[in-house]
């Protein structure tokens, strides 16, 4: 195998990487802003408008 061609895809693998854990991420915020409004979760508790602040712009 070329050393070159080895050397290529792995910055590639490793940029997927990140996006799939960023994506993995973002899920997992969802989920807990879904379960928060699903229990009906008190607005003014940190966690919970922090879930909210950072999750408002993807619903």
């Amino acid at each position: 195998m070329d050393s070159s061609t080895s050397s290529s895809t792995k910055p590639l693998y490793r940029g997927t990487q990140i996006v799939w854990y960023l994506l993995g991420l973002l899920e997992i915020l969802l989920a807990f802003r879904f379960i928060l409004k699903l229990l009906g979760a008190n607005m003014e508790a940190g966690f919970t408008s922090f879930i909210y602040g950072v999750t408002y712009i993807f619903t």
